[in-house]
């Protein structure tokens, strides 16, 4: 590998290999998809070594996993360790964002409801906190158009 190549291509390949081993849905390979797709605009040479040793590192471990070790915890375990930090990576020179499924802003918006009922708060700030988290999922969905989200499971 030169310093200023990156072969994306064998990357590409690679997930194509591993694709079948996703039945699950537990691989994250639409995150690594989109990483590889703005590959070009992390602004070093060294930070894209980093990420390139890092997604190539994540694939051969995938490849050379059956279907049947991919489970769970093992993905997040491998999300935790290599992709995570990629991922921030991303957020600081790319715009990238944490994919945020709607069913989870519905989640933390009723524990921020009954947090905010329990305190008395008024019925303004509930809607204000609404817009926020509506505001937070039509920015993931215009993200996720732009393929600058990751995530574990995604």
């Amino acid at each position: 590998m030169n310093e200023n190549s990156f072969d994306l291509a064998a990357l590409r390949e690679i997930i194509d290999e591993v694709r079948d081993k996703n039945r699950r849905g537990y691989l994250d390979l639409q995150t690594v998809e989109n990483f590889i797709f703005h590959f070009d605009e992390l602004p070093t040479n060294e930070i894209k070594r980093e990420v390139y040793i890092s997604l190539l590192d994540y694939l051969q471990v995938i490849k050379g996993m059956d279907a049947s070790e991919i489970n769970r915890n093992t993905s997040t375990e491998m999300y935790n360790k290599i992709l995570a930090p990629i991922g921030i990576k991303y957020v600081l020179s790319s715009n990238f964002t944490v994919n945020f499924r709607i069913s989870v802003l519905v989640y933390l918006f009723l524990i921020a409801v009954l947090i905010m009922f329990f305190l008395g708060i008024p019925l303004k700030i509930y809607i204000i906190v609404a817009v926020l988290f509506l505001a937070q999922h039509f920015r993931c969905v215009l993200k996720r158009r732009q393929k600058r989200v990751y995530g574990n499971f995604y």
